[in-house]
């Protein structure tokens, strides 16, 4: 009877890690292209070390995120050059597919995953 009580309470702890692993902030990781047609060079990386590299038109911003929210929905943003951590940004997000959706300043912007 404690054997079964160990495995049973193993494989739960198990499957909660698991289904942690695969929460929003690791399908975040990678890359994602603007699907705004006035935007279309804008691509967005993110990297497993905290950073999001933004590239467009020529030029590439290193800023620092985090997700937070309890749900693991937002993101707190931080541009990394001579930013005080005051001016860091909260933008929500969700993940569908291949599509990430980015609320910023109120206006849904989405972004297709670059394979």
């Amino acid at each position: 009877m404690k054997n079964l009580l160990k495995v049973l309470v193993i494989g739960l702890l198990a499957g909660l890690l698991l289904s942690a692993c695969a929460g929003p902030v690791n399908n975040l990781y990678g890359s994602w292209r603007s699907k705004d047609t006035t935007q279309p060079s804008l691509t967005l990386e993110f990297r497993q070390d905290g950073h999001m590299l933004e590239s467009g038109q020529g030029m590439t911003q290193d800023i620092l995120y985090e997700v937070t929210g309890d749900k693991k929905d937002t993101l707190l943003i931080t541009v990394t050059k001579d930013t005080p951590a005051s001016q860091a940004s909260s933008l929500a997000f969700a993940i569908s597919g291949d599509t990430l959706t980015l609320t910023i300043s109120g206006q849904p912007q989405e972004f297709t995953r670059l394979k």
